[in-house]
């Protein structure tokens, strides 16, 4: 018989059941998290990346978004498969009423109280304190992850439906199976005729406008636009720098930080001083939590204090979010800035094909694509490949390697060829290819009809390149000239008639430039049309040769055509206008630290004190400002210098583009520095915009004098001085007390240097490069923009004056730096510094920066000297404007405005040196002929030496030694500026008010400098300007500069 257990056995003790079931419990989970952990991946294979993309990009949506719902799994493993909390609860609790408090607390939230102080005895002000964020936290990371996978999940979407399928033609060329050549090279074809059919398809597929719905709802074909996928592309790159934006906000507002603004700035500010988590709000350890239970019938009210382990986690996670969303967020920001800049710029597509093309040459001719196929290779870029293939081709490089994208690009470049043979040339890597391919599908003809076909593919030849659009053949067709010197009737009459026959070119056009052409042309020419059997190879020779006949008679003198009188058309004004915002910054910087230097130096006196806990004398706190005032001209000297360079390697316009980007990391340092409590920003942020614009200095009245008329180049050319004054005005009125000029409000000064920037970043975008610089790149893409600039297609003389110099200048390497001071360089060179150092050295540097400190020692009281100084700018401003306008007047032009301007500022300045020693001596009235005087002065500098000295640099020199003048004027501008801008101050403390003696000395001797040396460039050629420079250096000088 079964014997009965105890009867303790079946009693039931409560708190070994508990813990019997929490052990159960525990294993559970424990089994279960491995269960979750051992198939997240997998779960998460939705996630995989493909090859549409970079690096970046994946760090977003795959490694981000896989970050996020792991940590989301991994909470939520802890809040519902553990004990999120734990409360200590009264003695009299059992371990029911424990579960049932902690359960309740967990469900119905905690507030938090420190634990130093007293708990409120208001329910409101608890309920005010409660937080509740900790239970929403898997959920919320998981809403994260899926705004990462937005931006991905749009291009995948978009992407494909333009036909290009960028996805698969990147995985199938990053195929192992590439290694083996047979397979690599069926997989070039392959992809090579996919892509040309892709490109192909989109041009017939936007060409549907005689459809009334598409031609009215241009949208319909968007998706088969050229740079439709380009366009895709970019905007993902936006989507993600803007998600990251979001997700960050959404942190701050999810975490409820009244606390701190920024949420990850705050933590880290309580780690930098030291705070502990017990004094802080976010993410505490121990809450409390308030609770009725209902006892006997009664209610009762308990106040337990619970432990949140869950925080613990929680804060670290969170805490690794904030910092990492901000390394994402300046990874993906400077990502898409750099594939803006390589995708949006004609000049970065063309280099990059380019490169590439030149690994397929012959090693022997590394600078066959760079100098003889420079044209072929634009015109491939535009009609064949266009935007989206070249995103194609740098996704290849990208995945599969250069090698590969090389191969590609190869592979269309003769496809290209194939279909364009015009476009061959001598020493075509891919000629011989091409016509054997030709060769196969042509039959030998009868020799007896030999003479009459070859004069057959001759005018098929020509009269393909007359309608083509290359070149215009009909200047000439009233004039019948004979390329042939021999007496041979077959090939003469035959190809007389022909339309663009050669016949139109003169014999003599061969002894003028032999190098173009070789005479061996008209043998190839007379040679093949007496053989009986057209060979191939022959026929693209003959094509090569016939290509060559017209790019050399194109190269002829144009006949004499009535020009259109040169005026202004909006689209020159518009593209001056955009360019002159880059002489904004440098006007700005001039203009915007007079109002509110005094408040600055305070702050950087706190900020001393808050960052190293040391005060900081009055002294010590001037000297920083003084330096980061400094910074600028330092930074200026250092962009001037290299602005010449930038200028020839990246053109005008887009070192301009490039040069924004300091402007806008300028102002971030400048602004923010106040907010973070930083004052070194200050200093770094005056250096970059110091770079910023002397690069400027450098670059825009070059562009600016390129882009004019002859007419109008002084005009054009006041532009960059007339931008810098209107910039002291706005700025000078911006740091008034009465807008910015206050303690809490002078970083928004600073903040405003990047709206021009951003400005000037778009605008840029509708104007064209500097037809100067363009005609040695192309002369086609030079026509273009000056018939744009000019408002009429009549612009051939300026075309060949142009291309006039760059034969003249093919002659002479480029000048570096050093070599402007050698030869005939010597003296332009010399005569452009001292016109630089005649502005500086005038004084107006001193007027400017330190015109309030003028003005009070004139008599004027509170804020009348501020007031002074903005009056002060806007006469120079208007007068500024007055000097546009004469400066290329019949009656005015460059030397005698100059001379004027030197003249009255030497004038005026003698006038305030004995104005201030009036009221020195007690005469109150002085202060207003003073003041009077101080017009003058600035006048006079408007007039003559603040415009003219400027653009004077790129009017005494050719396109080839433009680039290096200008970078040597603009360093030795901001040197002087330096220079003046550091001793002013200490000579005026020793000498008063006859420090502007000084400058007496120096108008008086660049006036009689102008008067005796400096020649008169108004309306004049480079080339005559250079002779007439050289005939007043040897009367002056004689052989001394030769």
């Amino acid at each position: 018989m079964h014997r009965r257990p105890p009867s303790s056995w079946n009693r039931r003790d409560p708190k070994r059941h508990g813990r019997e079931s929490s052990g159960y419990h525990h294993a559970a989970v424990v089994e279960v998290g491995a269960m979750v952990l051992q198939n997240m991946f997998s779960a998460l294979s939705f996630l995989h990346y493909r090859k549409d993309d970079d690096f970046v990009d994946r760090l977003s949506y795959f490694y981000t978004s896989s970050f996020l719902i792991m940590m989301a799994v991994l909470v939520s493993f802890k809040q519902f498969g553990g004990r999120p909390l734990e409360c200590w609860v009264p003695a009299q609790f059992t371990a029911s009423w424990e579960a049932y408090t902690e359960m309740y607390c967990w469900a119905q939230n905690t507030y938090w109280v420190p634990i130093d102080q007293d708990i409120p005895d208001s329910i409101q002000e608890r309920e005010f304190r409660q937080i509740s964020y900790y239970q929403w936290v898997p959920f919320f990371l998981l809403l994260q992850a899926f705004l990462y996978y937005i931006p991905c999940l749009m291009w995948r979407l978009m992407s494909d439906k333009s036909g290009i399928r960028l996805n698969d033609i990147v995985q199938m060329a990053t195929e192992k199976e590439n290694i083996e050549p047979d397979y690599r090279i069926r997989t070039i074809e392959s992809l090579s005729r996919h892509i040309e059919s892709a490109l192909r398809y989109q041009h017939t597929a936007t060409s549907r406008t005689q459809y009334t719905l598409h031609r009215v709802f241009k949208c319909f074909n968007m998706r088969y636009y050229e740079s439709y996928v380009t366009g895709m592309y970019l905007a993902t790159k936006i989507m993600y720098v803007g998600n990251i934006l979001t997700n960050l906000v959404l942190v701050n507002k999810f975490l409820e930080t009244d606390e701190y603004s920024i949420y990850g700035l705050g933590v880290l500010r309580d780690l930098l001083f030291g705070r502990t988590w017990i004094e802080s709000g976010n993410f505490p350890r121990v809450t409390l939590c308030d609770f009725e239970v209902r006892v006997l019938g009664n209610n009762q009210r308990h106040s337990v204090q619970c432990v949140l382990v869950i925080n613990i986690f929680n804060e670290k996670i969170f805490i690794l979010i904030w910092l990492w969303f901000t390394l994402l967020f300046v990874a993906s920001t400077l990502d898409m800035l750099y594939w803006f800049s390589i995708s949006m710029f004609h000049r970065d597509r063309f280099r990059f094909v380019l490169r590439h093309l030149e690994l397929t040459s012959d090693p022997d001719k590394p600078e066959l694509f760079r100098k003889e196929k420079r044209k072929q290779v634009e015109h491939f870029l535009r009609t064949y490949l266009k935007v989206d293939g070249v995103l194609v081709l740098r996704m290849i490089a990208l995945h599969a390697g250069v090698m590969f994208c090389t191969e590609i690009t190869d592979a269309l470049w003769k496809r290209y060829l194939s279909q364009h043979p015009e476009n061959l040339i001598d020493d075509d890597s891919s000629l011989i290819t091409f016509a054997r391919a030709q060769s196969i599908r042509r039959k030998r003809n009868d020799s007896s009809n030999s003479d009459g076909q070859n004069h057959q593919r001759l005018g098929r030849i020509l009269s393909h390149r007359s309608t083509g659009g290359s070149f215009r053949l009909n200047r000439t067709q009233s004039t019948n000239r004979s390329l042939n010197t021999d007496s041979k009737p077959s090939s003469a009459s035959a190809g007389a008639n022909l339309p663009g026959s050669p016949s139109a070119v003169a014999p003599s056009n061969f002894s003028r430039l032999g190098k173009v052409i070789p005479r061996r042309a008209m043998v190839t020419i007379n040679s093949q049309a007496e053989q009986s059997t057209p060979d191939p190879i022959q026929e693209i020779s003959l094509q090569i040769t016939c290509n060559n006949i017209f790019r050399f008679y194109y190269s002829s003198e144009p006949q004499q055509e009535k020009q259109p009188e040169e005026t202004w058309t909006f689209y020159l004004f518009f593209c001056i206008c955009t360019i002159g915002l880059a002489s904004f910054q440098d006007g700005y910087q001039i203009g915007c630290i007079n109002a509110p230097g005094p408040l600055i130096i305070e702050w950087i006196k706190e900020s001393h004190l808050k960052l190293f806990s040391q005060s900081l004398s009055r002294q010590e706190a001037d000297f920083i400002w003084s330096v980061a005032v400094s910074m600028f001209s330092v930074g200026g000297m250092i962009g001037g210098i290299v602005s010449g360079h930038l200028a020839d390697r990246m053109g005008r316009r887009g070192a301009l583009l490039h040069n924004n980007v300091l402007a806008i990391l300028a102002a971030i340092l400048l602004s923010t520095a106040k907010f973070f409590n930083f004052y070194p920003s200050i200093v770094v942020g005056r250096f970059l915009v110091g770079l910023n614009c002397g690069v400027t200095s450098g670059l825009v009245p070059m562009y600016l004098t390129e882009m004019a008329p002859a007419s109008l180049r002084g005009k054009c050319g006041s532009f960059h001085q007339l931008s810098i004054s209107i910039a002291i005005v706005l700025s000078q009125a911006l740091g008034l007390p009465y807008i910015f000029g206050t303690e809490n409000r002078w970083p928004f000064i600073f903040g405003f240097v990047a709206v021009p920037a951003i400005a000037q970043i778009i605008c840029l975008q509708f104007c064209v490069e500097s037809p100067k610089y363009m005609i040695t790149r192309s002369t086609n893409t030079a026509r273009r923009a000056l018939m744009k600039l000019r408002g009429h297609d009549k612009v051939d003389n300026e075309i060949y004056q142009m291309r006039d110099e760059v034969i003249e200048n093919s002659q002479h390497n480029a000048p570096n730096i050093f070599a402007m001071f050698k030869g005939d360089h010597r003296y332009p060179m010399i005569i452009s510094i001292l016109m630089m150092f005649s502005q500086q050295f005038s004084g107006i540097s001193s007027v400017t920066f330190y015109s309030t400190l003028i003005f009070k020692r004139s008599g004027l009281k509170g804020n009348e000297p501020m007031l002074a100084t903005v009056g002060f700018g806007c006469i120079k401003l208007i007068f500024t404007v007055l000097s546009v306008l004469l400066i290329d007047h019949p009656r005015f032009g460059r030397k005698p405005l100059q001379i004027f301007g030197l003249s009255g500022m030497c004038i005026s300045s003698i006038c305030i040196v004995v104005t201030l020693t009036l009221l020195e001596s007690g005469f109150d009235w002085a202060s207003y002929i003073n003041i009077l005087f101080i017009i003058c002065f600035v006048v006079s500098f408007a007039f003559g030496p603040g415009p003219i000295p400027w653009f004077f640099t790129s009017e005494l020199f050719d396109s080839a030694s433009r680039g290096s003048a200008s970078a040597i004027s603009a360093s030795m501008n901001w040197i002087a500026n330096w220079l003046v801008g550091l001793t002013f101050l200490p000579i005026n403390n020793v000498i008063h008010q006859y420090s502007f003696l000084t400058f007496t000395f120096f108008t008086f001797t660049f006036a009689i400098f102008t008067w005796k040396l400096v020649p008169e460039t108004k309306g004049k050629s480079p080339s005559t300007i250079r002779k007439e420079l050289l005939d007043l250096r040897r009367a002056v000088f004689g052989k001394f500069f030769d």
